[in-house]
């Protein structure tokens, strides 16, 4: 009886999601695109630090203060594709598309530090995982709807 306690307790335990805490004035989240087809450096995005989020996209900025849900979403989203175990780099795949920028994601939470580049011309597992994690950072962050403002 107690070894069956112990092996749901094991397993309630293998399939919870890692705790990466809540968002602090220490709290820094970056998702951008550096590169691409461009003959000028090129870096799209936003920074978040705290509550503050910045915005540049094609030479403009930004600024915006990002709700404390939202900061937990965000954070959720982390945790959920494992962030801070992920690698420092995602840049190969069988066919990629040329000339595509390069992901850049980064996040110094309470749990910890992690900073990943991937190649946004690859698409499949991994690939589609820092996709959708940007685009919910993006989103969340407010930079989407800012992009969207007359320019």
């Amino acid at each position: 009886m107690k070894f069956g306690a112990l092996l749901y307790l094991g397993l309630a335990s293998a399939c919870t999601s890692p705790d990466y805490g809540t968002p602090t004035a220490a709290t820094d989240i970056t998702a951008e695109h550096v590169g691409g087809f461009t003959a000028t450096p090129n870096i799209d995005g936003v920074h978040i630090v705290g509550a503050n989020a910045n915005y540049t996209q094609s030479g403009r900025t930004g600024a915006n203060t990002v709700t404390a849900e939202n900061l937990k979403a965000i954070i959720g989203a982390l945790e959920d594709i494992k962030f801070l175990d992920l690698d420092p780099t995602y840049d190969s795949c069988n066919t990629p598309a040329s000339d595509a920028p390069t992901g850049h994601l980064q996040a110094t939470l309470t749990a910890g530090t992690n900073e990943v580049h991937f190649y946004t011309g690859c698409n499949g597992g991994m690939f589609d995982k820092l996709d959708r994690l940007e685009a919910t950072i993006l989103d969340k962050s407010g930079y989407t709807n800012w992009t969207l403002l007359d320019q």
